[in-house]
This record gives structure tokens, sequence and C-alpha cells, in this order.
């Protein structure tokens, strides 16, 4: 029989849940399986079966207690690894049309471009050494990830405007090109009339 209560079994499954989620939501912006995320899952489940299964009730505690580290833990390190990965595609996007003015198109691009230096300052500090970042992921990390992933989805839906404004621009440059031109054509023409004129009287 177990010694660890309902609500403590149901808090955990939750948190569990969430975790499992949120990995499988930064897997799928980018593409791929949040290794790291997922081994800390691993470590929760194993950490819960040995508080499930302890007849000591501290060692219970403190494995239940453990488990629920690591699910936080994964959310931090699945938080991490989608944040790094926005700023990277952001970072490109950004390169890539260095030559227009995006804002035409999104038109709070500076917001989101502070936004995205914000996150990456996050990931910086939780890098090196801040006091226990786990316990700042559901109200730091994931809301910053998410952020970037809309920053990420919205600059990708604005690429056909982008594009079309490029081509719209080339176009109306080819034709002042043509205008000039042609205006040069007529001077020079004109030009050349009034000397065979001046010439030939």
């Amino acid at each position: 029989m177990t010694i660890i209560n309902d609500p403590d079994i149901k808090e955990f499954r939750e948190l569990y849940e969430k975790a499992d989620s949120f990995a499988r939501e930064v897997a799928d912006f980018r593409n791929e399986v949040v290794i790291p995320a997922h081994t800390q899952l691993r470590y929760a489940g194993h950490h819960f079966v040995k508080a499930m299964s302890h007849e000591d009730p501290k060692r219970a505690v403190r494995n239940l207690k453990d488990a629920e580290g690591h699910c936080r833990r994964a959310m931090y390190d699945a938080a991490e690894a989608g944040i790094i990965q926005a700023r990277q595609e952001i970072g490109a996007f950004v390169h890539e049309y260095r030559n227009q003015n995006i804002q035409e198109v999104v038109s709070d691009l500076l917001d989101r471009l502070k936004q995205s230096r914000k996150a990456g300052d996050l990931v910086v500090t939780g890098r090196a050494g801040r006091e226990s970042p786990e316990a700042h992921v559901e109200e730091e990390y994931m809301p910053a990830f998410r952020r970037l992933r809309d920053t990420v989805d919205t600059l990708e839906a604005a690429r056909p405007s982008l594009n079309a404004l490029a081509r719209d621009r080339r176009l109306e440059s080819r034709r002042t090109l043509q205008r000039n031109l042609i205006l040069i054509a007529g001077i020079a023409v004109t030009l050349l009339i009034g000397i065979l004129t001046l010439a030939s009287g």
C-alpha cells in the first residue's frame, strides 16, 4: 500500500503531463526530439516509481520531490532549447531581409527583437548558475519560448508580403530606369537635331 497521499500523486501527474506536453511542443517547433528534456522525464518516472514503492515515508517523499524537480528541469531544458532555436530563426530571417524595411509588414518588429534579446539574456543567466532557474520555468522560460515561437510564425507569415514588396520595388526601379533612358535619349535626339540644324544652316 502506498504511503504517498493521493493529492501529491495528482499534483505530480499534472506536473509530469505539463512537462511532457511542453517538451513535445518544443520538439514539434524544432522538428526533433528534445533529448535532454525527455531524459529528465525518464528520471522523473524513475523517482516516482521509487516513491510509490518505498516503505520509508521520508525517502518516499524525497523521491517524489526529486521526481517533481526532474519535471521542472525537463521544462527548463525544453524552454532553453526552444528559445535558442527560435532566436536563431529570427536572426536568420532578419539577416535575409536586411535590405528591406521589415517593419512595413511587421509593425511591432522592434518590440519582438527586444523580447528575443531578453529571452537570450534569460538563457545566459540560467546557464551562468542562476539560483534554481527551474523554479522560474513556468513564469519566465516557457512564456519566453512561446513569445519567440509566435514571432517566428509572424515573420514567416510576413515572407510573401516582403517578397512582393521587393518585387514591386525592383519593377518600379526598372521602370524608372527605362523612363530616364527614354528621357535621356529624347534629350540626345533633340540636341542632335539642333546641332544638325545649326550645321546645315
